[in-house]
């Protein structure tokens, strides 16, 4: 600020949100810039940024599989990290409260199959794995094999409880035989067991990788997933297709 006995001059630069300009005990002007008023994320923001979070859930348990890795090294994109890829071809499926049946957790393979999901109960899943057609996946026979399943929990019975939950389960097999029929069992850790009972619906996604869970599969079986009902009687043990 500059002063002289015949005028007042004053400079200002930038931003101004309060300003009184006193002169000789007068106030000469006075300037309080108005606060925006802060508004709500709306409905499609909330919905979209919901639809966000869960997918990355799900591509996050994905991405910890170094086998699930890498055959999403180059579908739908080769340039992108393999997590960029899972995001990619499962966003657009989502829902902003779970999962839905058009999720993936394997890119489409020349090898397709109907899922394996059997059962399911609080301690565990069943799941079948039937023998295969000759002059189908011959190439992979007595190499060790993985299945991966994913199962999203969602409906909360009580409503206050988060809109979903999902838990990854796999297991390792050795010597594979198309002639042979796989009936596995998969256990429920302690947290999943009790969560079970907690929801309405789930949406079960697997599928079989021909190496180990660490290895580099070059083919795979890939399935459509399926949403069942849970708890649909009281007493009702399991689950069953």
């Amino acid at each position: 600020m500059a002063e002289t006995k015949k005028n007042l001059k004053i400079r200002f630069e930038g931003r101004l949100d309060n300003l009184i300009i006193n002169y000789g005990g007068k106030v000469l002007y006075s300037y309080k810039r108005e606060k925006k008023k802060e508004t709500g994320k709306t409905e499609k923001q909330k919905a979209a940024q919901s639809k966000t979070a869960i997918t990355a859930a799900l591509c996050s348990q994905m991405n910890q599989i170094p086998a699930l890795q890498y055959i999403w090294k180059k579908w739908p994109d080769k340039e992108r990290k393999p997590y960029r890829n899972m995001l990619a071809a499962n966003m657009r499926h989502t829902s902003p409260d779970h999962l839905t049946i058009r999720n993936i957790i394997s890119p489409r393979s020349q090898y397709f199959s109907k899922n394996y999901f059997k059962s399911i109960d609080t301690s565990g899943i069943d799941i079948v794995i039937e023998s295969q057609s000759p002059g189908t996946i011959e190439t992979e026979t007595g190499k060790t094999f993985s299945v991966i399943v994913i199962i999203c929990l969602f409906n909360p019975i009580d409503k206050t409880k988060q809109s979903y939950k999902l838990y990854t389960l796999y297991t390792e097999i050795k010597d594979f035989k198309i002639t042979e029929t796989y009936n596995i069992r998969l256990p429920f850790e302690p947290d999943a067991q009790k969560e079970l009972g907690a929801y309405g619906n789930f949406v079960v996604y697997n599928t079989v990788v021909f190496a180990e869970l660490t290895g580099a599969p070059r083919k795979w079986i890939s399935t459509n997933a399926l949403e069942f009902e849970l708890n649909k009687q009281e007493g009702e043990g399991k689950t069953e297709i």
